[in-house]
């Protein structure tokens, strides 16, 4: 039975020549590679793919080097693959059958209606698409639990495996002139191609064919929905699915059965055939069979307006992070899309998004009104939301950044380059607004301070009697009460009074009343006693009295 490759098992072996063997031998060497026991080696062209029992000796290999044969090796894990839902490839299929017939016995087995069959005869494997979506694992699983006999179409006995998620397009009947060179400049150039970052690239023997794996898979979306030409030749582009036409453990590009394009639509009109009938009923399939003379299976041609509209939109790449780094807004996100029967995806690093029909749509004139109703939708999220750049002044940059942490939890903050001097807002419109508003008076109470600061002006009564001041100090409130734009203060050790303050008539105003407050102060001196002496120095500062 198939079953999904253990994550995190299987690593890739880039760039590497050697035999399979030596391969082989080299990593189940613990000491020389870090790795174990291996349970599956797939060699796919100049990338082995090596997977291992133990998840663990598979990160070991990832996080060390490898040289073999004098040959430096470039290992990575393999990242983990999704199922998908929608395909099953199918392997042993007999050339007598016809594509109505295997859709009509898929169909059948899984209970859902077969939409596409892409056949490569040569090597009797099919690659067929499902809608509405199944779940493969549960299919393949019954499937190899029935007994031989039901599994037999044509005489021959079928075998269903899952479709991963992958990372390789495949581009065939190339013209001539295109070299390896021109595949990877062009499908690295995003501009031109959609494409993106490139593991590796392979030529078949004739060069009439190519395959181009991608470094992330979600390039293939964006590669496939465009058209390609090389002087003015079109190219022919589909993906790639590991496992199709694939039966050994080397590459089909190692050997001169090219891949073909034996790509055959279920929608093309097919005559009528004697064959076994396949009786489904509601529920589990049936296998229940009965002799019929009767018309090949042809589902429901598809109608060009009976189809799920989409268009993309530009939109700003911050925002919509933000909203997906957010579960509660991404939730209302979804539900105002649902609402309004969308759907949207985004490509990685790229600042627009598709929105996409979650029903059909049929009628040129229903089509435009859900064009309209998602597009009204999609504004209004995004209208409640927006970015803001606050400038500000490179004295006070430290001292905002650090009244960052009062703005609203709900609001990004991003600190810009320290050369631009501005903190970029994203979030809720209301919030940001907020946020904003708090930095600005920040940067207005810190201009004012700067401001006081540049213009006070200093000024000193040097000195004076310590007695006089020490009575001046007790009636220092009532002067600073007349004089509130004023500092004054007292310092009795060096005998000075100080004055600061914004406004020069306002410091010498406050100036003439210590002088005034010092003046009234009568000074008189008496001969005592030592142990008065001594006492009254003991408790200064309940007294009058000071020791000159």
């Amino acid at each position: 039975m198939a079953t999904a490759t253990a994550v995190g098992s299987t690593v890739e072996v880039i760039g590497c020549t050697s035999n399979t063997e030596t391969i082989e031998l080299y990593f189940e060497n613990k000491r020389r590679s870090g790795g174990g026991t291996i349970s599956n080696l797939r060699r796919k062209g100049n990338v082995v793919l090596v997977t291992f029992d133990d998840p663990e000796a598979a990160e070991r290999v990832a996080a060390q080097t490898h040289t073999l044969e004098g040959q430096e090796l470039k290992v990575k894990l393999r990242a983990t693959e999704n199922i998908d839902n929608t395909t099953l490839i199918v392997k042993n299929v007999s050339r007598e059958t016809t594509d109505d017939g295997l859709g009509y016995f898929l169909k059948d087995v899984t209970g859902s209606n077969v939409v596409h069959i892409d056949r490569e005869r040569s090597r009797r494997t099919a690659t067929v698409k499902f809608k509405p979506a199944i779940d493969v694992l549960e299919v393949i699983q019954e499937f190899d639990e029935r007994s031989t006999k039901k599994k037999v179409l044509d005489r021959a006995e079928l075998q269903l495996f899952p479709v991963n998620e992958t990372r390789t397009v495949i581009i065939r009947h190339l013209p001539k002139g295109v070299s390896k060179d021109w595949l990877e400049l062009y499908f690295e150039n995003k501009r031109r191609s959609g494409g993106g970052d490139i593991d590796e690239i392979s030529l078949d023997p004739s060069r009439t064919s190519a395959k181009v794996t991608f470094t992330e898979s979600a390039t293939i979306g964006e590669v496939i929905r465009r058209s390609h030409s090389f002087q003015s030749h079109s190219l022919s582009l589909s993906v790639f699915y590991d496992g199709v036409g694939d039966d050994s453990d080397e590459s089909p590009f190692e050997d001169d059965d090219v891949v073909e394009d034996g790509c055959q639509s279920l929608e093309e009109d097919t005559p009528p055939v004697q064959r076994k009938q396949y009786v489904a009923r509601k529920g589990k399939p049936s296998l229940e069979r009965e002799r019929t003379q009767q018309k090949a299976y042809t589902p429901p041609k598809k109608h060009l307006t009976d189809i799920r509209p989409e268009y993309t939109v530009p939109i700003d790449g911050d925002i919509i992070h933000f909203i997906e780094a957010n579960k509660g807004y991404l939730a209302e996100f979804r539900d105002a899309m649902a609402a309004v029967d969308a759907t949207t995806t985004r490509d990685i690093g790229e600042d627009t998004i598709r929105v996409v029909a979650s029903k059909d749509v049929n009628g040129k004139s229903s089509k435009e009104d859900w064009e309209i109703t998602s597009q009204t939708a999609l504004a209004g999220v995004f209208g409640g939301y927006s970015k803001v750049s606050v400038p500000v002044v490179p004295q006070l940059w430290d001292e905002v950044l650090t009244d960052l942490e009062e703005v609203s939890q709900g609001v990004l903050k991003m600190k810009m380059d320290d050369r631009e001097h501005e903190i970029q807002l994203i979030g809720k419109s209301s919030e940001v607004e907020n946020a904003r508003k708090k930095i600005q008076h920040a940067v207005q109470a810190h201009l004012e301070k700067m401001d006081r600061e540049s213009r006070r002006k200093t000024s000193k009564i040097n000195q004076q009697n310590r007695g006089k001041l020490f009575v001046l100090r007790q009636r220092l409130d009532a002067i600073r009460a007349r004089h509130k734009d004023v500092d004054i203060s007292i310092d009795l050790k060096l005998g000075h009074v100080t004055f600061t303050g914004c406004q020069e008539h306002e410091v010498q105003s406050a100036k003439c009343d210590v002088y005034q407050a010092l003046d009234s102060i009568i000074e008189k001196r008496f001969r005592l006693k030592t142990c008065l002496a001594s006492f009254l120095e003991g408790n200064q500062e309940n007294s009058a009295c000071s020791n000159y």
